[in-house]
């Protein structure tokens, strides 16, 4: 799955660049041709009939030996029918996005997040008299997050090994710049105004 520049944030007073993955990394093949590989039509969709699942959701048989259906957690970015199907969701991006913080200079990580959810089809089944009446609906099984941010003994060395070198490297830059123009420029000012 792919990760993209978002937006830049600060973690613990360092900057950082946001990457998030895409909104489309769990759309069917045809919206996202990348993921053909997960529409084999032999996956059995919502209404029980063999194809590709919809945008948000990919069928990891066979990945893993057993129907289960991944998805960004409350179903976020995924079709209008599977979110319909389930009551109390509110997806949220800042609540339920994968992203990883990188500072720049050195590709640290400051911050990452990585969330899934594992759903599964819930239909109805004939001559099962629990069953029979059942609504055909996505239902969500469990939600994994791993996270991470940089404990404060590395974000501490990480300012005083590299940021604060750099910060006295671009103010050493930058006064030097400016003797170097003002070497050139008062004897020249001095050299004009003494004709």
């Amino acid at each position: 799955m792919t990760l993209s520049f978002n937006t830049t944030e600060k973690v613990k007073e360092i900057n950082g660049y946001k990457f998030t993955l895409l909104n489309n990394s769990l759309d069917s093949p045809k919206h996202n041709s990348e993921n053909f590989c997960y529409c084999i039509n032999r996956t059995r969709t919502m209404d029980g009939k063999h194809g590709c699942l919809k945008d948000g959701l990919l069928d990891l048989t066979n990945c893993i030996g057993a129907q289960v259906l991944l998805s960004f957690p409350h179903l976020m970015y995924a079709d209008k029918e599977y979110l319909d199907s389930v009551e109390g969701l509110s997806p949220d991006p800042a609540l339920h996005e994968t992203f990883v913080i990188l500072e720049p200079t050195s590709g640290v990580p400051l911050k990452v997040a990585k969330r899934v959810q594992f759903n599964m089809f819930l239909r109805a089944i004939e001559d099962v008299a629990t069953l029979e009446n059942l609504t055909n609906a996505v239902l969500p099984l469990l939600w994994i997050e791993e996270s991470l941010i940089l404990p404060d003994k590395y974000t501490n060395k990480l300012k005083k090994e590299l940021l604060n070198k750099l910060l006295i490297l671009e103010i050493f830059k930058y006064t030097l710049i400016i003797t170097g123009l003002a070497a050139v420029l008062i004897p020249g000012f001095v050299l004009i105004y003494s004709r």
